[in-house]
């Protein structure tokens, strides 16, 4: 998406926290805000918790699927961003 985006072609090179907290200035509020939870939520269930449960099949599955949605959102921002400029 930074690529597509030249004014923000700089933030490909910085920490993924610092895009997400970007990603709002780059896309609708809604959609900038489900990229952020779905980050945290992947990022916490990748590290390892001795007294947690794991994440179930259908967590995933959703995960999974919402990360399908914003891709396919942040594509069409990238588009119609490269379209205007």
């Amino acid at each position: 998406m930074w690529a597509a985006t030249p004014q923000a072609a700089g933030l490909s090179g910085c920490s993924m926290r610092s895009q997400i907290l970007c990603l709002a200035a780059y896309l609708d509020p809604d959609t900038a805000t489900r990229a952020a939870y779905l980050t945290a939520a992947l990022s916490h269930a990748c590290h390892y918790h001795p007294y947690e449960l794991a994440p179930t099949a259908a967590e995933l599955t959703g995960w999974l699927d919402q990360a399908a949605q914003i891709v396919t959102l942040m594509q069409a921002a990238s588009a119609a961003s490269a379209s205007r400029g």
